[in-house]
């Protein structure tokens, strides 16, 4: 694989993808990897690869023929067609199937903007698509960049060891990796689980497939909406977590008076003050109950005209007379609604996903 990479910084970039495996694969002769200065395609004494932006504003925009002349010279290195990414806050957010998709392709060129951006004819020119790496601004395209190249990189076979080094990762396979422990087996007191030190590969198998289907449900699920776990060994294991749940000790959070007033006097006021104008419409998921239950109860203060929805997942819509089913909060899949929710609150129940506002201009 080859990946080249236009950039005011070269050096910088070379040098952090000289390192680690990224550079043994260099090394190794499993990836080709080329950092070209921009400014060494500028016509001008001075070298300069900026100008003022046409129309006004602030900053300065990075200007179309150096970055067509160093992208040409690439081309015509490269001896076959290749994709151009132009690292953008504008483009999609960058995925791990994008890695995998990126790192079948022969030829990758990277575009590495700075200021206020580049050219927007050199995009529509030469650029294949726009990634982001979240919803976030950096000084330049550099950062970025390189973790694109490193993602992809050690996708490509032989770069790292096995392919198991990658296939258990977060996000390879739609889940998010299970907890990682290593020596000593007692660490200020905290052990290393048992399963782990019993030499049984089944059974420690089954308890990662399960780490990482809960790790999943609790901190990513949207990630675990997408799941497929009709499996034999899925739903044992799904079964086996909501036993574990019921055990498991909850703060008094679906009972507890504080859980709905931090959202009336906290969220529910912030939302009228960012706002600053009529809302006509709000949407909450059931949870514990005091997200809708606070906000609800707030916002229909203000306006008892709007409309609330409670939304359910479909899996688990009990409120609807659904059947009890999986759910990422601890509870409300398992048949109990909170005593802090206000049943009155809400106007009609929306089984599925849904937006969170809805005001003069629209939803956001």
């Amino acid at each position: 694989m080859r990946i080249d990479i236009l950039t005011l910084f070269p050096e910088a970039v070379d040098a952090f993808l000289g390192e680690s495996m990224i550079g043994r694969g260099r090394r190794d002769g499993l990836l080709d990897i080329r950092c070209h200065n921009i400014r060494d395609y500028c016509t001008d004494r001075y070298r300069r690869t900026d100008d003022y932006p046409y129309g006004g504003g602030q900053g300065a925009v990075m200007q179309a023929d150096p970055l067509y002349r160093c992208w040409e010279a690439i081309c015509d290195l490269a001896g076959g067609p290749v994709h151009t990414i132009y690292m953008s806050p504008c483009g999609h957010t960058f995925k791990q199937a994008d890695a995998i998709r990126l790192s079948k392709m022969e030829n990758i060129v990277i575009v590495c903007g700075h200021y206020e951006g580049i050219d927007q004819r050199f995009i529509d020119e030469c650029v294949d698509e726009e990634i982001s790496l979240g919803d976030f601004v950096l000084t330049g395209g550099e950062i970025a960049a390189m973790a694109v190249t490193d993602a992809v990189c050690r996708m490509v076979p032989g770069v790292l060891a096995d392919p198991e080094c990658f296939e258990d990762e977060s996000h390879f396979n739609g889940l998010l990796e299970y907890p990682q422990y290593s020596r000593p087996a007692v660490w200020h007191g905290r052990e290393v689980p048992q399963i782990l030190l019993s030499g049984n590969h089944a059974k420690v198998a089954q308890w990662r497939r399960k780490e990482s289907l809960r790790r999943t449900r609790e901190r990513r699920p949207d990630m675990y909406e997408k799941l497929d776990l009709s499996s034999k060994q899925d739903k044992k294991l799904l079964k086996e977590m909501q036993e574990e749940d019921r055990r498991g000790f909850v703060t008094q959070q679906f009972v507890n008076p504080a859980n709905p007033e931090v959202q009336r006097s906290g969220t529910g006021e912030e939302i009228i003050r960012q706002v600053n104008g009529p809302i006509h419409g709000f949407c909450s998921g059931i949870g514990t109950g005091g997200t809708i239950t606070g906000i609800g109860e707030t916002l229909k203060k203000h306006n008892p005209e709007m409309t609330i929805w409670a939304v359910e997942p479909e899996n688990a819509a009990i409120l609807s007379g659904g059947s009890i089913g999986t759910h990422v909060q601890m509870g409300i899949g398992d048949g109990l609604i909170p005593e802090i929710l206000n049943q009155n609150i809400y106007d009609d129940i929306y089984i599925g996903r849904f937006p969170c506002l809805i005001t003069d201009q629209g939803t956001p």
